[in-house]
């Protein structure tokens, strides 16, 4: 029985998220808010990260909205520096590069959720958010 607890409480802190807080401060009469973003974001910053060397000149990728199983491809694009940096709207997102090495098919798949939130710190409403790391390398 207590395994059976330890189980559920195990599954229900990794599925269940922690909304992301900022402290507000003890005394507000003095906050010089260098550390709040007034600003709704838009959209995060993503970047990819690719192997690219001597056998390989370029890679090309998909990227999904979602999971890849979704088939549910938002664009296509092909690498041609070890680091792509694009701009994204916050959700989820599924990435698939495709390496050809010596006649043999690579796949690597990787994949991010970027959310954002806000908090409202002593008279304004302070914004984070997360970035996307995608990374595409061939280990």
């Amino acid at each position: 029985m207590k395994r059976q607890l330890l189980i559920w409480l195990l599954l229900l802190l990794s599925f269940g998220g922690c909304k992301k807080y900022m402290a507000p401060p003890d005394d507000c009469s003095y906050y010089e808010y260098n550390d709040c973003n007034t600003t709704e974001p838009q959209v995060t910053d993503a970047t990819f990260k690719f192997t690219l060397n001597g056998q390989i000149n370029y890679v090309p990728f998909i990227i999904y909205k979602g999971d890849i199983e979704d088939n549910a491809p938002l664009f296509y694009d092909t690498a041609f520096s070890s680091r792509v940096y694009y701009y994204l709207d916050f959700g989820k997102y599924s990435v698939k590069a495709t390496y050809k090495i010596d006649g043999k098919t690579i796949y690597v798949i990787d994949g991010g959720l970027a959310e954002k939130w806000s908090n409202q710190i002593c008279d304004s409403v302070c914004w984070g958010w997360d970035s996307l790391n995608f990374d595409l390398r061939i280990h």
